[in-house]
């Protein structure tokens, strides 16, 4: 009998066992999948906006491409506090409405903190792969699981 390592995984209500090739596939695949930048939930879905650093050229690339998804990409070059101030606080102001992002890490902290204090969390945060420094995520209400049904 072949000595095989397995580990043991819950998947639908189901304990399944995972055998050592299986998890190593996992592993290296999974860096792979996150240079699909709009997939999972840090996509800004149809007509959501999506903000976006424009001093960044692949900001600037994965912006156009969920334009061209039917999200709404809304771009400023550094200092988030102008967007805020004009569009994001009175977005968050209307109700339970999710907003992504491609930003720098210290412009997500910002907007992690005013996000708070509009009773919403940050839901997905995501290195970019090739982009030293920036970060997709995706911030929504606290109880967005629930609003969605």
């Amino acid at each position: 009998m072949a000595n095989t390592a397995a580990i043991a995984v819950r998947s639908g209500g189901r304990i399944r066992m995972i055998d050592r090739r299986k998890m190593l596939q996992a592993m290296v695949l999974a860096p792979a999948a996150a240079t699909f930048p709009f997939q999972g939930t840090a996509i800004a879905r149809a007509s959501e906006p999506l903000v976006y650093d424009r001093r960044f050229a692949a900001a600037r690339r994965l912006a156009a491409h969920a334009r061209s998804h039917g999200a709404r990409p809304i771009g400023f070059a550094g200092d988030i506090t102008a967007l805020w101030r004009t569009t994001l606080r009175a977005h968050w102001n209307t109700g339970a409405r999710p907003l992504a992002g491609i930003t720098t890490e210290r412009t997500l902290l910002c907007l992690e903190q005013l996000a708070r204090d509009q009773g919403q969390m940050l839901l997905v945060r995501a290195n970019i792969p090739g982009a030293a420094g920036l970060v997709r995520w995706r911030i929504a209400p606290r109880n967005w699981k629930e609003a969605r049904g």
